[in-house]
């Protein structure tokens, strides 16, 4: 079972994948961010190792020769709820509709996108967090019911609000003895952080009124030490129905608290991984297409201007064939750094599109201004001393239009990219 983690690397995936050229180039990639890796070329190798290894997510193609990929998955479901991503060269309504029916997770097709996949394996994750946390709160709420008797801290409050009993399981947690808990007044052992008007407005409101209260309450123990209880306030009555008096039922939840805390740490962690590009940690595409479909609705509601450039650096492939692909990455991290520099006020958005290509978000940006700032991202990248190596880029730039949506705003820019590489590279165009 996954480990309660936002890291890819405590995952163990198997991968399934009978064509070995597929097989290594995806593995390439995972491994940089998965350490456990379990490797089958057909369904039958892969559903034997699914029964020793139990791994936490499967990964399959569905053209394969002994045992496909649907028929591993049904056995995969079969035993368990193990998520299951498939990847196929077909977009065949038949696999798709058979792979929904077994409850597969996603339906990827060829050639694989590592952003969708890693998107993919995310959601898997956070599927399983979610399956963890829902077992970790059964598995509480059996042990509440259990040890209710005999660990459940109860104290009685008079109405002036001091303790007049405490048990044994209340001084355990608390840290004061009985005889200092006696005579305490309640409010004195609630932590600062505790929202007073909660107890004051609502306890002793509704107690006062012959009702029950139920809440969670942030105390401090005898070293001043914060912990959590849930709270259920009962009043108590004399012979003539007068409240004297309330009981409290306390159960400690401190540890359920910090593990949702930790939780919803680990939550944010795993969206920021799925939505950044890990070479360069800007946006990644996914991430960027958000972004700008909001920015064209606000744009459309408010009539505020913006700009879109796409970068591409050119004559990479022959950088990455001279010097190796080692040396291309450090090149598009030097041109990131580089791009962040020049842009340290904030006055766009950068995420990197695809191979060589950056894409900028220039918010509040008219045409001419865009392409003044698109001329000084140009010189710096130009400017650039990498190692003797010179480094250029071509820019296509454009204007949000109120007519235009996602898929024209970027082709346009797009255009603009491909003409200025084709009139020679290093320069910017603008349509």
């Amino acid at each position: 079972m996954v480990r309660l983690t936002p890291f890819y690397k405590k995952l163990s995936i198997l991968f399934v994948e009978d064509e070995k050229e597929v097989q290594e180039a995806a593995l390439n990639v995972l491994e940089r961010y998965i350490d456990h890796i379990l490797v089958a070329s057909d369904g039958e190798e892969a559903l034997a190792i699914f029964k020793e290894k139990r791994p936490d997510i499967v990964i399959t193609d569905i053209k394969m020769p002994v045992m496909d990929g649907l028929a591993l998955t049904k056995e995969i479901k079969e035993l368990g709820d193990t998520p299951v991503i498939v990847i196929s060269a077909f977009d065949n309504e038949e696999f798709v509709s058979e792979a929904a029916r077994l409850g597969v997770e996603t339906y990827l097709l060829k050639p694989i996108d590592i952003q969708l996949l890693l998107a993919s394996i995310n959601r898997c994750i956070e599927l399983l967090i979610r399956r963890e946390e829902a077992r970790q709160n059964r598995s509480l709420l059996r042990e509440y019911k259990r040890i209710v008797d005999e660990t459940a801290m109860i104290c009685k409050i008079d109405l002036d609000k001091t303790i007049t009993y405490a048990n044994e399981a209340f001084c355990q947690i608390s840290g004061y003895s009985k005889e200092e808990l006696t005579g305490k007044i309640y409010r004195h052992m609630v932590s600062p952080r505790q929202d007073l008007s909660q107890l004051d407005g609502g306890l002793w409101v509704n107690v006062l009124r012959g009702k029950s209260w139920k809440g969670m309450i942030e105390l401090l123990n005898k070293k001043g030490e914060p912990y959590f209880i849930q709270a259920s306030m009962f009043p108590l009555f004399d012979a003539d129905g007068k409240i004297t008096e309330l009981i409290a039922l306390q159960f400690d939840i401190t540890e359920h608290i910090k593990t949702k805390q930790i939780l919803e740490k680990q939550n944010q962690k795993l969206e920021h991984i799925a939505h950044t590009d890990t070479l360069t940690g800007v946006w990644n595409r996914y991430k960027f297409n958000k972004i700008l479909r909001q920015e064209i609705k606000c744009a459309k509601n408010s009539n505020h201007p913006f700009s879109l450039m796409l970068l591409d650096v050119d004559r990479f492939k022959t950088i990455n064939d001279t010097h190796g692909h080692q040396f291309g990455d450090r090149v598009l991290k030097a041109i990131t750094s580089t791009l962040k520099r020049q842009l340290k006020h904030k006055e766009a958005m950068i995420a990197r599109w695809g191979g060589e290509e950056f894409i900028i978000l220039a918010q509040g940006y008219r045409l001419a201004q865009a392409l003044e700032l698109a001329e000084r991202l140009r010189a710096a990248i130009e400017g650039m001393e990498f190692e003797n190596i010179p480094i250029t880029s071509s820019f296509g730039v454009t204007e949000f239009s109120p007519e235009d949506e996602l898929d024209t705003l970027v082709r346009r820019a797009d255009l603009a990219l491909y003409t200025a590489k084709e009139s020679g590279r290093n320069r910017i165009i603008s349509y």
